[in-house]
């Protein structure tokens, strides 16, 4: 469904701090308005900001969370001051809501937010260059039982972002998409791949340009299956084997050839390896590119152009707060520190790639246990931790990770003998991994 009509500014709301959340409503009518009485619930005013005004955001990047019933956001409000952030209640409603995913869903550059009810309909924010989010019912219910995942990825290369997910449905696992139109999702069945949902290990997405995103499936025995949305049959192609085992895995483009590569962490006992697999004649073949240490844990991987080079590295969160990035050269990852991390309350609940300085450029983004969100703003061979926001620390909060995929292998693909001597040589390692 469309927007419902034109939304009342709310810039004479005032707000204050409380314990339980950053901002409260004072007057039963702003709590009317922003609950959805005025209109519905689908149609909410826009909000607030913590310091009573209404300021103008630049860039598209938005943080968002969700404590209670209230829905927050905050973006940059300081032009001269890109890591400056401003937060704002977005949304009230008492819908329960299992997924939220971060995208353009409109195609007008800015972060949207997408959550999916309990009753599986999606319900979607459009942010604008205020303070304000417009919401409405883009549609649904989610058709199938036993939702895996979902993702967002611009299938059809029209710059608006669609999402897809995995469901069972007549006993078969099967893609469905929700195509936007800029204000709606219209759904529709994909590929076919199993009668058992529990073969899909790991979904990734790499940008095509305007020929549509990839969407790459792997299964349990290290199959990879590549869809394309331009493929008006819905089959999905077969796209090669990963060898060996793998505990972790991302897509990007590590040689800058505009061609998707996928990367993995392999290891234990501290040592971690990092391969790329390069998409050659329609299949995957698999390079060597680098190596770390970590002593005590290997607690994060990612992958951005966080030097600016147009291909894509790799950054390893080891050991609880060393941040080490792996610079691509094209044919391997040349591995440093680039940052010792400074966080509160003993550890962090997200982890995640955005531009949060506006400078076109990945960074990483961090909410800290004490609920403050740090950029760590890529430049050069190093990144500089920001504060972009305070939350409140004592509060509940959920829906905040960023279109994270789920990493679930580990050691479920059988390692290979001579795969396994050749990149740690003969020790006990290869005796416990024999034993997967």
């Amino acid at each position: 469904m469309g927007f419902l009509g034109h939304h009342k500014r709310a810039s004479h709301i005032t707000c204050r701090q409380t314990d339980s959340a950053p901002c409260q409503v004072e007057t039963l009518e702003d709590r009317q308005m922003l609950n959805g009485i005025i209109g519905s619930e689908t149609l909410i005013g826009e909000a607030p900001v913590i310091d009573q005004a209404t300021p103008i955001h630049f860039g598209n990047s938005r943080l968002f969370g969700q404590t209670g019933n209230n829905f927050w956001a905050a973006a940059n409000s300081n032009m001269f001051r890109p890591t400056e952030y401003a937060t704002w209640l977005a949304w009230t409603s008492s819908k329960t809501f299992i997924q939220r995913l971060t995208g353009d869903f409109n195609g007008d550059g800015i972060d949207d937010i997408a959550l999916l009810s309990e009753d599986k309909y999606w319900y979607v924010g459009l942010s604008s260059s205020g303070s304000g989010m417009r919401w409405s019912n883009w549609g649904g219910p989610f058709t199938g039982n036993n939702i895996k995942e979902v993702h967002v990825a611009d299938l059809n290369g029209d710059g608006k972002d669609d999402i897809f997910g995995f469901a069972e449905y007549n006993n078969n696992t099967v893609i469905r998409i929700f195509r936007s139109s800029g204000y709606s999702f219209t759904q529709f069945g994909g590929a076919i791949y199993s009668n058992s949902i529990g073969t899909i290990s790991n979904v990734l997405v790499t940008d095509a340009g305007n020929q549509g995103d990839n969407i790459f499936v792997i299964t349990t025995t290290g199959t990879i299956w590549r869809y394309q949305f331009s493929n008006s049959s819905g089959l999905a192609s077969f796209a090669g084997r990963l060898s060996g085992f793998y505990d972790r895995i991302q897509a990007g483009d590590v040689d800058g050839d505009g061609s998707p590569d996928l990367i993995t962490v392999t290891g234990s006992f501290q040592n971690y390896v990092f391969s790329t697999y390069k998409l050659e004649n329609s299949e995957f073949t698999r390079s060597y590119s680098g190596r770390i240490t970590a002593l005590s844990s290997f607690d994060e991987f990612v992958v951005g152009d966080f030097n600016g080079d147009h291909q894509d590295d790799v950054a390893a969160l080891i050991n609880g707060n060393k941040l080490w990035v792996g610079v691509s050269d094209g044919t391997q990852f040349n591995l440093s520190l680039w940052s010792s991390l400074s966080l509160t309350g003993g550890g962090y609940y997200d982890f995640y790639v955005d531009d949060v300085d506006r400078n076109s450029t990945p960074d990483i983004v961090i909410r800290d246990h004490d609920s403050r969100w740090l950029g760590l703003v890529s430049y050069s061979s190093r990144f500089y931790q920001k504060i972009l926001a305070q939350w409140d620390g004592t509060a509940n909060w959920s829906m905040t990770s960023d279109n994270q995929p789920t990493f679930v292998l580990f050691g479920l693909l059988a390692p290979e003998k001579e795969e396994t001597e050749r990149l740690f040589g003969h020790s006990a390692l290869l005796d416990f991994l024999a034993a997967l």
